[in-house]
This record gives C-alpha cells, structure tokens and sequence, in this order.
C-alpha cells in the first residue's frame, strides 16, 4: 500500500502519472525512462505550441521568434538536470498561465480550446507541490488590479484548474489518506527540526518566511502604475 509498505515524502500525483509510461514502457519493450522522458519533450513542444498560440497578436514577428526561443531555452534548460521533474512541469505550467492571462489583458480573444489546453497543462504543473499555487494566485491578483471591474475570475482555463484540483484532493483522500494521516506531518516535523528557522521566535520565523515572498509586491506595485 502507498506510504504504507512504500514510504516517501511526495505527494502521490507523480508516482500515479508515470503509471501510463510503466504500462507502454512493458508493451514497447523499453526503458520506463526512456518513456518518460519522450512524453516530457513532446509535452514541452505541445507547450511551446501554445505558448505561441497566446503571444499572436501580442508581439511582432520578430519579438515572437525571440519569445519561443527564450521560452524553449527556458524549458530545455531546467529540463538537462531535472527532465520529467516538478521544476521542469511547473516552469511549463507558470508561463502558460503567465502569458494567458497577458492576452486576457490585453482583451485579445482566447478560443475556449485554448483556455482549457492551457488549464489542464497548468492544473497538473502547479498541484506537484502545494505551494505551487502561489503562481496562479498571484498572476489572478496582478490581472484583477490591471482589469478591475472587467476581470472575470470565472473562466474556462480556471474552472478546469479548480475542477481538477478538488478532483485530485477527492483521489488523495480516497486513495492514499497516509500521505496526509501520516507522511504530511512527518515530513513538515523533519523539515521544522532542520530548517533555517528552527527555534526561533513565531515572529521571526513568519518573517523569515514571508520576507523572500516580498519580490511580489514588485509585479503588483507595476500593475497599479501601469493601468
């Protein structure tokens, strides 16, 4: 049984997605990683395909070019060290998001295809790690401030995103209720026990914790002054 006879640390949403590479690794006759690692690239490339999809119209033939080519050198880079890793989907799943929302902005129209491609790519990149959430709530803030009253947080690529996180959470309590019976408290007690903020004051600590987050204030204070 998961974190029972099997013990670790993570949460179970990679362990079940690399089940589909298991099974067509064993009918193909090869390497499970190998598998795995071909349906990250062409992932990336489905993503980079999208991501050309939202900045049409936003930049100019040249910057486009310049765009898919930092967007591909991004994803490819973080990919030599870490390919088929949370790093490399949640990169993918934030700049998706990011340039979604950048088109939104900008009133440009967004084919329902598009925004629900984009929220189950993002869905699966940002529920690797719980505060991966961070990256969606904080790109909705920024696009509130800039839309104000013609922000609509009711969309297609955020339903799907929000369908597909109460689903997740639904599966890990049916499925795997250890992880948060047992592997969620031991796993933030040995992270307590040997982190930077380990004995210190609840003040500090909070500090400590919420000052790195402070770069946010940045992005937002540029949404007021640009609106």
């Amino acid at each position: 049984m998961f974190y029972r006879d099997i013990v670790d640390n993570n949460p179970p949403l990679w362990f079940w997605a690399a089940i589909p590479s298991v099974w067509i690794g064993k009918v193909l006759g090869v390497g499970v990683h190998i598998v795995a690692m071909t349906v990250a690239h062409l992932s990336s490339l489905i993503a980079l395909w999208l991501f050309s999809k939202c900045i049409d119209g936003i930049l100019s033939k040249s910057e486009r070019g310049v765009a898919l080519l930092g967007f591909l050198i991004a994803v490819l880079w973080v990919a030599v060290a870490d390919v088929t890793q949370r790093e490399q989907s949640a990169l993918i799943a934030g700049l998706l998001w990011l340039v979604l929302a950048v088109r939104r902005d900008a009133q440009l129209p967004v084919s329902v295809g598009l925004a629900l491609s984009i929220g189950f790519f993002s869905a699966y990149g940002f529920a690797l790690k719980h505060y991966f959430v961070l990256i969606p709530l904080s790109v909705e803030a920024i696009l509130a401030l800039r839309l104000g009253k013609k922000w609509r947080p009711f969309r297609p690529e955020t339903f799907v995103l929000a369908a597909l996180a109460i689903a997740y959470a639904s599966l890990v309590l049916l499925f795997t209720p250890n992880f948060l019976a047992q592997i969620a408290p031991m796993t933030a007690l040995s992270y307590d026990a040997f982190s930077a903020w380990s004995g210190l004051p609840t003040w500090q600590a909070i500090l400590m914790i919420v000052g790195p987050a402070q770069f946010l204030l940045v992005p937002l204070v540029l949404a007021i002054r640009l609106k």
